[in-house]
């Protein structure tokens, strides 16, 4: 069976996909920053930081730091995309339907950790970014 859509209910559905993709990917960028961490951490008996040997490349988490930094691109895309976003969707007539406060929750706290790590953990962030 053929369920019809309306034009309103898929924008509103793709609106709402794209509001809590955004929201979300600087906590997915956070994860995976503390699991590079971690594991480099269990390896090396110590948190790594900025110069210290061996590099990420060196003990094998060198895809893993990659797939980081490419989900931090994507994450600071979202830092710039998601507020404009979500000022759009609270002109629209259907924010209710949109706008939860799941990925606003989810985007403060990635923020919050890409902060913390880029101004006061600069060693341990630069680390997994060369």
């Amino acid at each position: 069976m053929d369920k019809d859509i309306s034009y309103s209910e898929l924008l509103v559905k793709s609106l709402k996909v794209l509001y809590i993709v955004f929201g979300f990917l600087p906590s997915v960028w956070l994860v995976s920053f503390l699991v590079v961490i971690s594991i480099a951490s269990l390896k090396l008996g110590t948190i790594p930081h900025y110069l210290q040997n061996p590099d990420p490349a060196s003990i094998g988490l060198a895809p893993y730091a990659y797939m980081t930094l490419m989900i931090g691109v994507m994450a600071l895309l979202a830092f710039f995309v998601w507020p404009v976003l979500t000022l759009i969707l609270f002109l629209l007539p259907y924010r209710k339907e949109i706008i939860t406060s799941r990925p606003f929750v989810m985007f403060v706290v990635g923020t919050a950790g890409y902060w913390i790590f880029k101004l006061w953990l600069t060693e341990v962030f630069l680390w997994v970014a060369t």
